[in-house]
């Protein structure tokens, strides 16, 4: 554990070292955050930065899912919430790295792009399929939980209830 927060703390140093001034506040009523400066941050940085998100860090850091968040392509992340990450923080990082790319999505989704049926292929390779009832958004059954979603210069992270399962692991 100590290892990943050694690797958190150069991380942000390196962020904050490059001359980029990334502001990020708190949104009252949820555990989001609000990106001021939309084009300078990114999916990595916005959950590196999220008080409200330890597991999903720790996570995605020993996953190795957090250096494509990072980049510059166009991601729409289904993040679980903590208390659904807690059953994965004893998988092996391969395992982890499986499930939690089965959660990313190449290209920048909004809510409005979800449309009922609408299948999406994952960085694991397989696909997730979209149902819309009513006002409520599903992904492959496990429901969109916040509206409110945390926008960043290469995508966007959505909070759903539980963890999305690919079909190929064992």
């Amino acid at each position: 554990m100590k290892h990943w927060v050694c690797s958190l703390a150069i991380y942000l140093l390196l962020l904050y070292s490059g001359g980029s001034y990334i502001l990020a506040q708190p949104l009252l009523n949820s555990k989001s955050l609000l990106v001021s400066n939309q084009t300078s941050i990114t999916i990595a940085d916005v959950i590196a930065l999220s008080s409200e998100r330890p597991i999903l860090l720790e996570l995605t850091f020993q996953s190795g899912v957090l250096t494509p968040l990072s980049e510059n392509n166009l991601y729409t992340f289904f993040a679980p919430t903590e208390e659904a990450l807690q059953e994965l923080q004893y998988e092996n990082a391969q395992k982890l790295r499986a499930i939690l790319l089965h959660h990313i999505v190449p290209g920048r989704y909004k809510l409005a792009d979800l449309k009922d049926g609408i299948k999406l292929l994952t960085l694991a390779g397989d696909s997730l399929t979209i149902f819309r009832k009513k006002r409520e958004v599903l992904v492959d059954s496990i429901p969109v939980v916040s509206r409110d979603n945390e926008i960043a210069k290469n995508g966007i992270i959505y909070t759903i209830s539980d963890i999305l399962h690919p079909n190929n692991l064992e």
